[in-house]
């Protein structure tokens, strides 16, 4: 190192309200390390010159592992977009090779914005980037180019026009074709549809995006906003709606803040309460502008949260993620604060606000942090340690500080599109951690496709894993069209993790070891037989196959498992390590109505409606595999005020559900199961 709605969640067999919500064992219920940053620009050559107006990027051109920075300039003597070349290690160098791969870039004013994704299919990342009255394309020629990874503009562009300015772009996939489009600000939202070999028709209307002529457009940021596989859109425009929701042919309206051209801010998307739904931070950089947090509580409608700064004040541009590895994403606010001349205004600095899981945010002393009007900022790995560092779009030239976080660990999760050659990165798919049995561990994380004021971090989704020991989690990654993976990790080893479309789920580690009942004599199957403690042994569940479970009529191996579950609350479940029909069946009575196999993904589902508890002994059979289970559904509330004798003092509410809900659990569990009408 350098130096949704007001639901529950659940937690294993508990169910904690989301007004204490922790994120399942991966939460540490100590005081998370406090992050330090350290500025070393000097140090690493991570050295620019130009004034800024906005555009930075994160990306890993040429397949080494380590990331390029790509930030935008224009002062008259130095215009043009520069690109850093990186070295990987825990002290990386950065040196400008714009001259060599992309000589044309000085003489060019890009200075609005910068997204990077594969448009031509190779593999290889390509830039788009936006200035004053032109949008620009450029094709990495990949190691074969001369010179390898040069960067050359692609058929058509750049696209220049008189009438207006473009700034905000992002990138997403518009019609579900396996390539990516190209979605700019331009007079409302205009969309540029690639062939899929970096060939794009610029389409104006349709899709039901807005059309202002002659109005100003500004900053926007692409993401799936509701989980549902689809990429949604935030676009800060004058005098129409700024939140586009994808309805699959077309885009709705849901939310108008009306912000004002000569504001210039950002629109950041994160899950900042994690409860699935990206949230939005808003900024603007004037006195009279709005600087909020505002929680997405259903699918396209945000609700205010906290006001930044009272909601008066200068910030140029905003970024999320999680700089303490609790789990939570946290925020860094860069202030802009021109006054006179471009002159930044005296006494303010720029902001990291750590994630209170309340609600709130803790503003923390950053000593050094600020130093000139910064308009963006991107939060990335540059060094390689596990920890989110920042880089800052500021005048009069970028800062890179060092984020010296110590002995915490994070699973940084990699979706990717195959195709013919190399993989792309799956701009638009997002990933939670869950539980074995189905539970939210997380919040969710987008690979982003352009976000924050014309900015792009890598495409890499972090997840902190504070303190935790030795657990499984099960990585879900939604791919845009909705089309779900499953991969069961232990996370005693965090790393790096890629996930591919199309993979079979597997979940094997979340499946008890496979048990050989030996070759059994045929026995018919009963119930099991309670022991002395009132318990039902895992064995004794087949008449001739011994303990452990052999099946009747043979022996083959068996899993036997208990899935807990509560009335009223939706219940998922995950029996086999790859999708595929299967066969629900009762051991004894009857399968509860409404309980459903979904061999599409490989889960269980039911939501157990009131008065079904109880234990059913089930069993699921596929592929010549049969899974003995008990359903154990439990209907009683968990009250952590009665009966309980839980102490609510220094541990709060939080340790009171967990202390109590682990003790009622107990006590259900010890009279064995119940018989069922």
């Amino acid at each position: 190192m350098w130096s949704r709605y007001n639901q529950s969640m659940s937690f294993g067999s508990m169910v904690i309200p989301r007004v204490a919500v922790v994120v399942g064992a991966l939460a540490s219920l100590s005081v998370a390390a406090q992050p330090a940053f350290t500025n070393v620009t000097a140090a690493t050559g991570f050295v620019t010159a130009g004034n800024r107006l906005a555009g930075l990027a994160t990306v890993d051109l040429d397949g080494d592992g380590c990331p390029e920075v790509i930030t935008n300039s224009d002062d008259g003597t130095d215009a043009g977009t520069r690109v850093l070349h990186t070295t990987c290690g825990q002290a990386p160098s950065y040196t400008d090779v714009t001259s060599a791969i992309a000589p044309h870039f000085a003489t060019q004013r890009a200075q609005r914005s910068v997204v990077v994704g594969d448009l031509n299919g190779d593999g290889w990342p390509d830039v788009v980037r936006t200035g004053a009255l032109s949008l620009y394309v450029d094709l990495n020629g990949g190691p074969s180019a001369v010179p390898p990874f040069a960067l050359q503009s692609a058929p058509g562009f750049p696209f220049t026009s008189i009438l207006n300015n473009y700034e905000g772009v992002g990138l997403f996939d518009v019609e579900g074709d396996g390539d990516l489009d190209i979605v700019a600000q331009f007079e409302g939202l205009e969309v540029w549809r690639n062939d899929g070999a970096g060939r794009f028709a610029r389409e104006l209307g349709g899709l039901g995006l807005p059309q202002t002529p002659g109005v100003n457009g500004e900053y926007l940021s692409v993401a799936d906003l509701d989980d549902d596989g689809d990429v949604d859109l935030v676009a800060r425009l004058e005098e129409v709606p700024d939140v586009w929701v994808n309805l699959g042919q077309s885009f709705g309206s849901t939310l108008n803040l009306q912000p004002n051209n000569e504001n210039k801010g950002d629109v950041t998307l994160c899950d900042l309460d994690n409860d699935g739904l990206l949230d939005l931070v808003w900024t603007d950089a004037t006195d009279e502008g709005e600087n909020t947090v505002r929680w997405q509580r259903a699918p396209g409608v945000f609700v205010e949260g906290q006001r930044l700064f009272g909601g008066q004040a200068r910030v140029g541009g905003s970024a999320c993620g999680d700089l303490d590895s609790d789990g939570w994403d946290d925020l860094v606010l860069v202030m802009e604060a021109q006054v006179d001349g471009g002159r930044p205004a005296s006494g303010l600095t720029d902001l990291v606000l750590l994630n209170q899981r309340d609600g709130g945010f803790r503003a923390t002393a950053t000593p050094g942090l600020g130093g000139g009007s910064a308009v963006a900022a991107v939060l990335f790995d540059a060094d390689r340690d596990g920890d989110l560092d920042l880089a800052v779009h500021r005048q009069p030239a970028d800062q890179l500080w060092s984020n010296e976080l110590a002995g915490q660990r994070a699973l940084l999760v990699r979706a990717v599109e195959p195709q013919s050659g190399q993989p792309r990165d799956a701009l638009g798919a997002s990933a939670v951690l869950e539980s074995c049995d189905g539970g939210r561990l997380s919040g969710r994380r987008e690979v982003s496709g352009g976000t924050g004021r014309g900015t792009m971090p890598e495409p890499r989704m972090r997840f902190g894993l504070g303190t935790v020991s030795d657990e499984v989690a099960v990585v879900r990654v939604r791919f845009v069209g909705g089309s779900i993976t499953r991969r069961a990790v232990r996370v005693r080893s965090p790393g790096v993790l890629t996930i591919a479309r199309g993979e079979p789920s597997e979940m094997s580690l979340c499946l008890p070891p496979l048990v050989d009942g030996g070759a059994g004599d045929g026995g018919v199957s009963d119930a099991g037989t309670p022991d002395a403690g009132g318990e039902t042994d895992a064995g004794g569940m087949t008449g001739g196959g011994g303990a452990g479970g052999g099946a009747a009529a043979g022996g083959t191996a068996q899993v036997v498992r208990t899935v807990q579950a509560r009335c009223g609350l939706p219940l998922t479940a995950y029996f086999f390590d790859s999708v595929g029909p299967g066969t629900l069946s009762a051991r004894e009575g009857d399968v509860p109505p409404g309980l459903t196999f979904d061999g599409d993904d490989g889960a269980l589902r039911w939501t157990p409606p009131a008065a079904s508890g109880g234990t059913y002994r089930l069993a699921l059979s596929r592929g010549g595999v049969t899974v003995p289970f008990e359903l154990v559904v439990a209907c009683e509330r968990l009250d952590a005020r009665v009966g309980c004798g839980c102490d609510q003092g220094a541990g709060g509410a939080l340790l009171v559900l967990l202390a109590c809900g682990l003790t009622l659990g107990r006590r259900r569990s010890s009279g064995g199961p119940r018989s069922l009408e």
